[in-house]
């Protein structure tokens, strides 16, 4: 008699959590993803202006999921026969007793054919170094050229969708700039200019009203330009349009809407218009126990029917929940409903600022910005990562960054 097997989709938090739990248990495990690492996606900005070496943040699968029980393939779905029980890579089918689709999201910038090679995203491991590179690249030639200010030398920054990373982003950028102009006093800091922009009345949408006005005020004090309710009409190789307004730049960095992939359509399964699956109280799509969805693609409302913020910790919580289910062999009536009570946010800003928040209480400043550290530190896999995030976040406070600005001369860089 055959074991029982679990596929797992994607190797994120969520999926790996589950691995891990199930390491060398009685269950056959089969983990497809299109890498062969897993990635800590939260500190790809970290990456991306220097901060941190990006070896930092991906793990590979031989040395984190080491055991007799687990197979990883390398691949992308393309399909799932939920009917059948098969998920497809290309031409070759895999059977399963058991799924687990943990894949992610993706940038949702198909939906823009005219604008998609105009606009750089921040999702991968060769996202984040090229857009550190290109960064690299302009801070060289800037210290390289001697520029008076001038409008028509500012170069423009533009960061769509003012989410967590946006945010996030928008000041690892603003850190990045400031740490360069005050090592090169003789530039003039004007020459450079960031822009957040969203659609929505106010950044940080999904956060309390109070921390998205820390943050407004936090982020316009420091010079960056905050641009609400904007609705963004084109973009080209000029620049971005929109309410008859225009901001000439080739910088311009997704940070707005993803998606789930299209391989979630064969599921045939109810969806959110984000593409997301839409699930029940034990992580199931409707009609299916053996098919758990957790991660980013799932749309997980709570108790007061709002959509569960998609964070590292509700990610781990999941794993560990789903890995409890299948080590039992828990039957659907014999499930306890997924509870998420961790109602805590920390973001990130500049200067070894944060903004820490859990239900009514708020907490600002170096402090916040330690607890930042403290949990991305956490939920890292890997103790070599781990020392290696605490020895750059060492330095990224003090100010010193150890081989962490190498430019590359060999990679092309987009808009050259």
């Amino acid at each position: 008699m055959s074991k029982t097997q679990l596929v797992i989709i994607g190797g994120g938090i969520s999926g790996s959590t589950i691995a891990k739990a199930l390491k060398n248990k009685d269950i056959d495990i089969i983990l497809i993803d299109k890498a062969n690492y897993t990635l800590f996606q939260p500190l790809l900005k970290k990456v991306a202006v220097s901060t941190i070496t990006p070896y930092s943040i991906a793990t590979p699968y031989d040395s984190l999921l080491k055991s007799n029980n687990i197979k990883t393939i390398l691949g992308e779905v393309t399909s799932i026969d939920k009917e059948k029980k098969e998920v497809f890579i290309k031409d070759k089918k895999i059977r399963y007793d058991y799924l687990v689709i943990s894949s992610g999201l993706v940038p949702n910038i198909d939906s823009y054919t005219s604008w998609k090679e105009h606009l750089t995203t921040l999702k991968t491991l060769n996202d984040a170094i090229n857009i550190k590179h290109k960064l690299l690249h302009f801070l060289e030639k800037l210290k390289n050229t001697q520029l008076t200010f001038s409008k028509n030398y500012i170069t423009n920054f533009v960061i769509i969708g003012s989410g967590t990373k946006g945010v996030e982003f928008t000041s690892c950028l603003y850190d990045m700039f400031d740490n360069f102009f005050s090592q090169n006093k003789q530039i003039n800091p004007s020459l450079v200019k960031i822009y957040l922009i969203e659609k929505k009345q106010t950044i940080l949408p999904n956060h309390p009203t109070a921390v998205a006005t820390y943050t407004y005020q936090h982020l316009t004090s420091k010079g960056i330009t905050i641009l609400t309710s904007t609705e963004i009409t084109n973009i080209n190789s000029e620049g971005i349009f929109f309410d008859k307004k225009f901001i000439k730049t080739n910088n311009i960095f997704w940070s707005a809407e993803n998606v789930g992939s299209s391989y979630l359509d064969s599921l045939d399964a109810n969806q959110s218009s984000s593409h997301t699956l839409i699930v029940d109280s034990e992580l199931n799509i409707s009609g299916h126990p053996e098919i758990f969805v957790i991660g980013d693609i799932a749309n997980l409302l709570n108790e007061q029917g709002k959509i569960l913020p998609k964070n590292c910790n509700l990610a781990k919580a999941q794993g560990k929940y789903v890995a409890y289910i299948l080590k039992n062999r828990l039957f659907k009536n014999e499930r306890p409903y997924f509870k998420y009570t961790n109602n805590c946010n920390v973001i990130a800003l500049t200067k070894s600022y944060a903004i820490f928040s859990i239900k009514n209480f708020i907490l600002k400043g170096k402090i916040a910005w330690m607890i930042w550290w403290c949990l991305n530190i956490y939920h890292i896999p890997g103790i070599k990562n781990k020392i290696s995030i605490i020895f750059h976040s060492i330095c990224s406070f003090l100010k010193i960054y150890p081989n962490t600005k190498l430019i590359n001369l060999h990679i092309k860089q987009k808009n050259e």
